[in-house]
């Protein structure tokens, strides 16, 4: 055995291991080169040629603490993170980890870097769109690091500010409220204090447009003056659903009291049609004045059918008087608030559209949902004879 002459070939000598701290400096000289010539293929190379991911977290530390002391590289550095995970160089998980890393020490850079909450919310809004973050995961770092010290809350301000001037009041608000997390979750206990001080009244109007327009409607403003203020305070294309909701029962409850309040209300008699009691008719009455402003952010059927869960809650509150829920919908069917449609989706949410209706009724007990639909069985044996 052997190579020519008996000889054994010499041994090949394996390279040895870079250090933690030899990985870590390549890092930080691999991203300096990036953010100059914007070359993903190099960060990969050199990644994958490390031979051990031991320092991968060390990756999205770098591009916080980079971003940081110059945020003009903030946005490409999102963009490489994003990049590294698609091409699966990195994973979401070692994202997650070194960026976690960073924000341990966020309150500690303040002194230094007093941008560096602002950046790295930046950094986190851009890691939300991409997918490479989520609210549950910022909610996580907040429970770790944030809670004696309180500043969840803060940064959660800076990183929703964020969220709305980069997507817009619509895709933040859409981003926010199917996160799962609200914000008790941060340690905010004054949710309009908070919604104030970060100037959030477009992302989180309900505070706001439920303390006006029930003033307003309690005061008698008109349709005209109420809708002028709605338009001003939230904007017309930005009344989404939770809004119109909040408006119809904000109309609704008032309604309710001019019909005799909780008593009055009881004491109707369930024996009679539709429309008939003397409850049912100043109900109307009472509803007939705010069509105009009811019918102009209820347009959609769905949206409609979504403000008929917040019927179902109001009749809920009073303890079910006799008949009120099918009155309800009997006469918002009458001034062409709703539409039949709505009223059916109402009455069995669809499987295949609208999930957010289904959603609306599963915060209702199984019980509740059985005997609202009961409540309403007059409405309905009425609108299927209507049909006909």
């Amino acid at each position: 055995a052997g190579g020519p002459g008996g000889k054994a070939p010499p041994a090949v000598e394996e390279k040895p291991k870079a250090t933690k701290d030899q990985m870590e400096k390549r890092i930080v000289s691999t991203l300096e080169e990036y953010v100059e010539i914007k070359e993903l293929t190099e960060v990969t190379m050199t990644l994958t040629e490390m031979g051990s991911k031991e320092c991968f977290p060390h990756v999205a530390f770098k591009c916080f603490e980079m971003s940081v002391e110059k945020p003009k590289h903030t946005a490409p550095l999102v963009k490489l993170l994003g990049d590294l995970v698609d091409a699966k160089t990195l994973s979401k998980k070692e994202v997650e980890g070194g960026s976690e890393e960073y924000l341990e020490i966020l309150e500690d850079m303040i002194m230094d870097f007093p941008s560096a909450p602002r950046v790295a919310a930046q950094l986190v809004v851009g890691g939300l769109k991409s997918g490479l973050y989520s609210w549950a995961w910022l909610k996580s770092v907040g429970d770790k690091y944030w809670k004696e010290s309180g500043y969840a809350g803060k940064f959660l301000g800076l990183v929703l500010k964020e969220t709305v001037e980069r997507l817009g009041v619509q895709e933040a608000r859409a981003s926010w409220s199917s996160s799962g997390v609200s914000l008790p979750d941060f340690g905010v206990t004054d949710e309009a204090k908070f919604i104030e001080t970060n100037s959030l009244d477009k992302l989180m109007p309900l505070p706001q447009v439920r303390a006006k327009v029930a003033a307003m409607v309690a005061a008698g403003a008109s349709d005209e003056e109420l809708i002028a203020w709605i338009d001003s305070a939230v904007g017309r294309a930005d009344v989404d659903r939770d809004v119109s909701r909040c408006i119809a029962g904000i109309v609704v409850r008032h309604a309710c009291q001019e019909a005799g309040g909780a008593a009055g209300l009881a004491a109707a008699n369930p024996e009679a049609e539709l429309r008939a009691d003397p409850t049912a008719v100043k109900l109307k009455e009472a509803l007939e004045k705010r069509k105009v402003l009811l019918k102009t952010y209820m347009e959609k059927e769905c949206d409609q059918a979504f403000a008929l869960f917040e019927m179902q809650e109001i009749s809920q509150e009073l303890q079910h008087p006799p008949d009120l829920l099918a009155n309800i919908f009997t006469i918002l069917y009458d001034v062409e608030v709703v539409e039949e449609k709505a009223c059916e989706d109402w009455r069995n949410p669809p499987d295949n559209r609208h999930h957010f209706l289904v959603a609306a009724r599963e915060k209702f007990a199984p019980r509740e949902n059985i005997d609202a639909r009961k409540q309403c069985i007059k409405f309905f044996n009425w609108l299927d004879t209507a049909g006909e």
